[in-house]
This record gives structure tokens, C-alpha cells and sequence, in this order.
């Protein structure tokens, strides 16, 4: 059965694993968090879901760092493109909805202070 506990756990942020290349495996949520320690890229997502939607919520530490997006993240026009750069003090979040499996399109980025 499907109750409104499971729906609600399924919209907890899922935390990524910092690396060069960002892996994003839609599987495992709707939302996810992602602290980089230095230049990175979110690689391709796999495992995404037609209409799946959602935030990945990235902080920099260290210092400013910048992320750029695989080239399935298409932005709406008048979005801000990538490469991003992220100081210590905000949070980058990057809003998306599934078009199709290589079609996610990001809807709006915003930044926020930490």
C-alpha cells in the first residue's frame, strides 16, 4: 500500500557523492543534495522517470567552485546556463522536471544564502 509516510520519505534529499563527475541516479529519489570540494560536473542522470521532477541542491566548500551540467539538463530559456559558480555562503539549487530519458529540463535555478 501506498501511504502518505512512504510518499513524503520518497521526497527527502538524497545526498550525492562528490566526485569529478557526479553521478545522479533518479532511482534513488526525487531531491538530492550535493556538497563539492572542488570543480565539478553533473554527469548524465540514469534511471530517470518520465514527468519525475525535483531539486539537487549543491553547496561548494573549500572556496568558490563551479559545476557544470551533462548535456541531457536542458534549460528554459532565460535560465541561468552552466557552468555555475557556487560561493561558501549559498546554496545553489537546481529545479527539473523529466521530459524524456535524456531530456531533463531545468525549470529554475535559485541561490540562496547559507
Amino acid at each position: 500500500h501506498l501511504t502518505t509516510d512512504i510518499t513524503w520519505s520518497c521526497a527527502a534529499f538524497v545526498a550525492l557523492s562528490d566526485g569529478a563527475t557526479v553521478a545522479v541516479d533518479m532511482n534513488t529519489g526525487f531531491n538530492f543534495s550535493l556538497a563539492i570540494g572542488g570543480n565539478r560536473t553533473l554527469g548524465a542522470p540514469s534511471n530517470e522517470k518520465v514527468g519525475q521532477s525535483g531539486c539537487i541542491s549543491v553547496t561548494a566548500t573549500g572556496s568558490t567552485r563551479t559545476l557544470d551540467l551533462h548535456a541531457d539538463y536542458k534549460p528554459v530559456t532565460g535560465i541561468e546556463a552552466s557552468p555555475f559558480s557556487i560561493s561558501t555562503t549559498e546554496t545553489l539549487e537546481i529545479w527539473y522536471f523529466v521530459r524524456a530519458t535524456d531530456t531533463i529540463v531545468i525549470t529554475a535555478v535559485t541561490r540562496r544564502t547559507t
